[in-house]
């Protein structure tokens, strides 16, 4: 009786130009800088499960939609993947239930920070339908890649680039309320942003401005907004119902997504690196945007106390410098995800879920160390100095400690988690070229990809 041998199945080649998704194909042939990877999938993902929105920490609502998804990819990453729901594009198992229940939208606003192909902001449209979305980058290539799916996604009828609006600057120079007055007439383009801010302090005055001809009025546009076809559509109907195209009021954002340059090296004595093309450099390195930048700005313009900033970077670098940055300037961090390629293989990427507090916590220890100090300086000034001395010094050497450990972050709101992208290696395949995804992956992404359909009858 001979034996049967299995031969290892070709992996079908797909056009490098576009990816392909549930509800819409993303078009990558002019962003050389950043295509849609993994990194992508994960953070977007990850992001739109949501667990730490406000909604999903009230007692009593331990059992949401959410909160079932988390438990499935987190706490039980060995649950079988259903494939039969995975090719129900009809069928969604993550969505928000109070907007059934007349609760607040959570989030209004979004701020995607180096969109490239505009990927992460579209898969956000898709999961938060009524969120206004705010995408930068400061590549040229990735914003004529951007628009061209933005405006592609929106003329196919689907309500997911509708309330996207994409913006052309440095994340530095980046400012919700930057609005200007500009001239036009009524055959001009509409999208600059014409009745865009009823919440804008300026806009009162500015509609009524007719030049004498009758021609001509008064716009308002953004300094780095960028013109998009759909923006004729969109922009008058968020007028109609008071809203603006950024947070213009507070200048704060909901929720912010980034997955940011990740190698710190310096063009300058780096011939590699400063032989590249430019925009290939300018998404894969820091030297544009430190992690002490991206914190910063994200501090600037994230809501305090229930704003979300998610992010994925390469571990050790640039994770040890956003974890130190984010401690420096007072975020709190609510979870880290290490991702490994496989269940037992090194961690190659870390998920960060923070927030930033109304008030410091260094502060709050500050002010009750400086009120005891002033208590008992009648009687205690020697040993309080004694004691400040030896705290110094128990400090250095926690922090010492923590940095050599690379676990920056000690408080207690912090969950740690792993996740595992595939299930076996490349060697154990049982598919040419191709691995078998994990179950984290495919719960995690259910409801955007199918690119991972074709493993169902794969053992490995």
């Amino acid at each position: 009786m001979s034996e049967t041998i299995t031969q290892p199945v070709e992996k079908k080649k797909r056009n490098k130009g576009q990816f392909v998704f549930k509800e819409y194909t993303i078009n990558q042939e002019l962003s050389i800088g950043q295509k849609v990877g993994t990194d992508a999938l994960l953070i977007a993902g990850y992001t739109c499960i949501a667990r730490y929105k406000p909604y999903n920490q009230i007692k009593g609502n331990e059992n949401s939609k959410n909160n079932q998804l988390n438990k499935l990819v987190f706490e039980e990453p060995d649950t079988p993947y259903d494939y039969n729901q995975g090719k129900n594009h009809d069928e969604i198992i993550n969505y928000d239930e109070e907007e059934k229940e007349g609760n607040e939208i959570w989030p209004k606003y979004i701020l995607d920070i180096g969109t490239g192909t505009n990927v992460l902001s579209i898969m956000m449209g898709q999961r938060f339908r009524k969120s206004i979305i705010n995408s930068i980058d400061i590549d040229d290539s990735a914003i004529a890649q951007a628009k061209i799916n933005i405006d592609t996604i929106f003329k196919q009828g689907k309500s997911i680039t509708d309330r996207n609006y994409l913006f052309h600057t440095p994340i530095q120079d980046f400012k919700p309320n930057n609005f200007i007055t500009i001239q036009g007439n009524d055959n001009n383009n509409n999208n600059n942003n014409n009745n865009n801010n009823n919440n804008n302090n300026n806009n009162n005055n500015n509609n009524n401005d007719d030049d004498d001809d009758g021609d001509s009025k008064t716009y308002i546009k953004h300094v780095h907004g960028i013109d998009l076809e759909k923006n004729d559509i969109t922009i008058p109907l968020l007028s109609n119902q008071g809203k603006s195209i950024t947070p213009s009021i507070d200048g704060y954002y909901d929720l912010i997504i980034s997955a940011p340059p990740y190698f710190p090296t310096d063009p300058i004595n780096d011939v590699v690196v400063s032989n590249m093309q430019e925009n290939r450099r300018v998404a894969r390195h820091t030297h544009t945007l430190t992690m002490d930048d991206l914190v910063q700005s994200v501090k600037r313009l994230l809501r305090p106390d229930i704003g979300l900033f998610t992010t994925i970077v390469s571990v050790p670098d640039p994770a040890i410098d956003l974890e130190l940055a984010a401690q420096n300037h007072g975020f709190i961090c609510l979870e880290i995800v290490d991702v490994s390629d496989t269940p037992h293989s090194k961690i190659i990427r870390k998920m960060y879920t923070f927030k930033f507090p109304s008030i410091s916590i260094n502060n709050n220890n500050n002010n009750n160390n400086n009120n005891n100090n002033n208590n008992n300086n009648n009687n205690n000034n020697n040993n309080n100095n004694n004691n400040n001395n030896n705290n110094n010094n128990n400090n250095n050497n926690n922090n010492k400690n923590e940095n050599e450990n690379n676990q920056i972050f000690t408080y207690g709101q912090t969950v740690k988690r792993k996740f595992a992208i595939y299930e076996t290696s490349i060697k154990e395949s049982t598919i040419r070229n191709h691995r078998k995804h994990s179950n984290q992956y495919k719960w995690m992404l259910n409801d955007f990809c199918n690119h991972f359909l074709k493993e169902e009858f794969l053992s490995k």
